[in-house]
């Protein structure tokens, strides 16, 4: 994002009264508009600098992605939670992972795919790795399935303790990358 450029018109002698001021408020008016778009863009870095490299370089942590940067902004943007990409070894062979947000747990950066909208007034809305041949999806649900081998709990999100204040309680389960043997 860019700030707006301000170029401002030396007022010269002489010149009449009325206009002067004019020409003090346009450049008062740009000067305005100016600070705004500086206030967004240290509203955008504050709201980046919240999650500093390592925050979150665990594999599967669950994550709500900042309102500030969302793009298009919903009321229920705060019951919108991420997970941290991770890796699936199914009998020592990788599983291809779906439904993570796609970004290495170490590097410092934020996914841009991936939200899950977790049910209002739940006091337990379930995240897990679900694991089918040599594949491994993250699900979700307010009902928790029976775990397994191939139904790991990666944690759950509260959305009923701190609903009025518009904000979940996480809490993590696994945070290590996941081996499975058939």
């Amino acid at each position: 994002m860019s700030v707006p450029h301000f170029q401002a018109r030396p007022i010269k002698a002489g010149e009449d009264s009325l206009k002067n001021w004019r020409e003090i408020n346009r450049q008062g008016s740009a000067l305005e508009g100016a600070n705004a778009g500086l206030a967004k863009v240290q509203s955008e870095l504050a709201a980046r600098r919240t999650f500093a490299p390592g925050q979150f370089s665990h594999p599967f942590a669950i994550y709500v992605y900042p309102v500030s940067l969302r793009t298009s902004p919903s009321a229920d943007d705060w019951r919108k939670v991420r997970v941290r990409s991770g890796l699936v070894f199914v009998d020592w062979v990788e599983a291809t992972l779906t439904g993570s947000d796609g970004i290495e747990p170490d590097a410092g950066e934020l996914g841009t795919v991936g939200d899950i909208t977790c049910d209002a007034s739940t006091p337990k809305y379930w995240l897990w790795i679900e694991i089918t041949g040599s594949t491994a999806a993250i699900q979700h649900s307010a009902t928790a399935p029976t775990w397994s081998t191939t139904k790991i709990p990666i944690g759950y999100v509260d959305t009923n303790t701190y609903a009025s204040q518009y904000r979940v309680r996480i809490r993590q389960i696994i945070n290590t990358d996941i081996f499975t043997c058939s």
